[in-house]
């Protein structure tokens, strides 16, 4: 045993040494396994409680994702590591020269997908003065009579808005909003503690209540941010944890230095799959977010910011080809952790707005998902700028009073009949896609394959077996992006039966010893697998049996071919001649 130890021992040492490494110099990983994606968010803030601080300053610690389930971290020279279940992965290092290693290390392994740096990220917000127009945001949207609209209609089901930020306050003005979330500054449930320095998160909790008043949406706050900052490794796990908690709307007003952050392109993705739609601000910096993120993701709803009289905040707000919309976000209103109403810009508070208006939208129709719940509110939007869509304004300011007329039915989903379904080789059948519900408005499909070079398929959903093999054809909506998809298997089309269609030119022979059979004239006609017939007059790719020139009388004659027999019929008889013969023997033997 002792023995078998010391070889694994040695034979790790060996690949540890070829690969530059030494195990003395990074030394061994304590590794947790989290069981599930709130378990890996708890253990990490933790992590980030024990070695931040006040969550300023350098962060040693990387943030990735691996495609093994097998990759080891015992010798990468972290202090910890928290493993998930999904391929996340959390890396603490107390010195910068470790990190540094690791990180190396990583990025070069096949099994990584992706491995960075944690960053600090930032609230998004300008205090001002206190001297603008109470809400005037609510009423340039038309949420305060949509609002009024749903609380008479539409009050069954509440919708949660999940606000990832320094936390909510619990203030009288926002408190009845108010249901469980979770604090991973101090890691511990609720996430009603606000002890940021501009109120942040209490502040765009005040918009949202201000926006949906009597109408059932609830506000979840997670708390990612101290002071006015907080790491990024938090707030991305603040993302999850609001999608595995009943959140529909994701707020997440915070920026930094986040060019092409996976990980938090990684959250975003997540929500998106599970029907939650994440809004995004587009940042203060006056920049163009196409390196800002998650600003440029496009699968989130980015809001850039307009003043009072529906101008661009050319002052602070980013622009860029990812901004889906605009909305208030200068001299805007709300209530601070003390409860006192004082005035804020920024494209935090713009961000806040539509994240009501999409929670009204998601209160009215349920059923519908992030893309659907985009698409919605950018069909109400009132153009501002240039014609059009432009990089500042995207396409307008919603006026969400529209979405009260809304009476679309909304595909709700898309399936097949069955999983797999053979198509022979030539041929060419029709897919239905069963679209949800029935009398959906917009049933339009597009259609992909996986492998069009075995299985084609059109616009229509028309497969065409090309060759033998297999592809996955792929149904998706146009309305909200819903996908199924099925097996074609591409098969060579096989025989099922063989039958004899004319027999030879010759059935009758004269009794002649070792005379063998003539099949020359035979028609053999095949049956395939997909209905196809074939008429078969090769001969040499038949075999005959049971015939007998010495043998007098009709016989039965058995052909094959490729495996399947079919019969027909010879007569064997006597000549005029052979009679005579046979006649005078007998006579001769009688004598």
């Amino acid at each position: 045993m002792k023995k078998t130890v010391l070889k694994i021992i040695s034979v790790i040492l060996v690949i540890l040494c070829v690969t530059g490494q030494s195990v003395f110099a990074l030394g061994i990983t304590k590794v947790y396994y989290a069981k599930n994606n709130s378990d890996f968010a708890i253990k990490t803030a933790e992590i980030i409680r024990k070695y931040d601080g006040e969550c300023t300053g350098e962060k040693l610690r990387i943030s990735g994702k691996t495609t093994s389930d097998s990759f080891s971290f015992y010798f990468l020279g972290a202090k910890e590591c928290v493993a998930g279940k999904d391929g996340r992965f959390v890396l603490q290092f107390d010195g910068k020269e470790e990190l540094d290693r690791c990180l190396e290390i990583l990025l070069s392994s096949p099994e990584i997908l992706y491995a960075e740096q944690d960053k600090t990220v930032f609230s998004e917000a300008e205090e001002t003065d206190a001297d603008g127009n109470l809400s005037w945001g609510v009423e340039a949207l038309g949420a305060d009579a949509y609002a009024a609209y749903l609380a008479e209609n539409h009050s069954e089901e509440a919708v949660i808005v999940a606000i990832v930020d320094s936390g909510v306050e619990k203030i009288d003005y926002v408190s009845s909003k108010l249901v469980a979330g979770y604090d991973f500054i101090d890691v511990e449930t609720g996430g009603a503690t606000d002890t940021s320095v501009d109120s942040h998160g209490t502040f765009l909790a005040s918009i949202v209540t201000d926006c949906t008043k009597n109408s059932n949406v609830k506000i979840m706050p997670v708390r990612v941010l101290q002071s006015k900052t907080g790491s990024l490794a938090n707030a991305v796990n603040g993302i999850y944890y609001a999608v595995d908690n009943g959140a529909k709307i994701v707020n997440v007003s915070l920026g930094g230095e986040l060019v092409n952050c996976k990980s938090l392109d990684d959250a975003v993705l997540y929500a998106e799959e599970n029907g939650v739609s994440v809004v995004v601000c587009s940042g203060n910096t006056k920049k163009n977010i196409k390196n800002y993120c998650p600003a440029h993701n496009v699968s989130a709803i980015t809001v850039s910011a307009v003043s009072e009289e529906l101008e661009f905040a050319q002052g602070f707000s980013n622009f860029g080809d990812a901004v889906d919309m605009c909305a208030p976000g200068v001299s805007i209103n709300g209530y601070n952790a003390a409860g006192e109403i004082t005035t804020m810009s920024g494209t935090s508070m713009s961000a806040a707005y539509i994240s009501a208006c999409a929670a009204m939208f998601r209160l009215q129709h349920p059923e519908c998902n992030s893309a659907q719940t985009q698409a919605a509110i950018k069909s109400v939007c009132t153009d501002l700028g240039s014609e059009g869509f432009d990089i500042y304004c995207g396409f307008g300011i919603p006026d969400c009073e529209k979405l009260i007329t809304d009476k679309t039915v909304y595909v709700s989903g898309i399936g097949f009949a069955e999983t797999e379904k053979t198509v022979f080789v030539g041929k060419s059948e029709n897919l239905v896609a069963r679209i949800a519900p029935e009398n959906a408005d917009n049933k339009a499909v597009e259609w992909s394959s996986s492998n069009p070079e075995t299985v084609s398929v059109d616009e229509n959903g028309r497969v065409t077996a090309v060759a033998a093999g297999s592809a996955v054809i792929t149904a998706k909506t146009a309305d909200g992006g819903y996908t199924a998809s099925i097996t074609i298997l591409a098969a060579d089309p096989e025989i099922t039966s063989v039958t004899v269609k004319k027999s030879p030119a010759k059935t009758k022979y004269t009794y002649k010893s070792g005379e063998a059979l003539s099949l020359d004239g035979i028609e053999l006609e095949v049956t395939y697998s997909d209905g196809t017939k074939i008429i078969v007059t090769d001969t040499s790719k038949m075999n005959a049996s049971g015939f007998s020139a010495d043998k007098e009388g009709t016989q039965t004659v058995t052909v094959e071919y490729s495996g399947f027999r079919t019969d027909f019929s010879v007569t064997v008889s006597y000549a005029w001649w052979q009679w005579i013969i046979r006649i005078l023997l007998l006579g001769f033997l009688w004598y």
